[in-house]
């Protein structure tokens, strides 16, 4: 069962596994967006929008902001955006 983390504006560490992504095309640039689903070592659901590639199955040590907590299909995900790699953890 997924619940929130943290609160919203706080900048945090999270250590999360990629489960799956989707890609899109960019209003911006001709680079791909991508949306992030992934789970922190407790079950809870953290997603980030990035243009940036990251592996399904690899575990990341990030640093990022909070900022929102939102509900999707009856599942609590937390927000993160502003992410800095903090270590790669295979």
């Amino acid at each position: 069962m997924s619940n929130w983390i943290g609160k919203e504006g706080e900048r945090r560490a999270f250590k999360v596994i990629v489960l799956r992504n989707f890609a899109f095309p960019s209003k911006f640039t001709d680079k791909n967006c991508y949306v992030y689903i992934m789970h922190d070592e407790f079950g809870n659901e953290i997603t980030l929008n990035s243009s940036q590639i990251l592996e399904v199955g690899v575990t990341y040590l990030l640093r990022a902001t909070i900022k929102a907590h939102v509900e999707r299909e009856g599942i609590k995900q937390t927000q993160i955006v502003n992410y800095a790699f903090l270590n790669l953890l295979l």
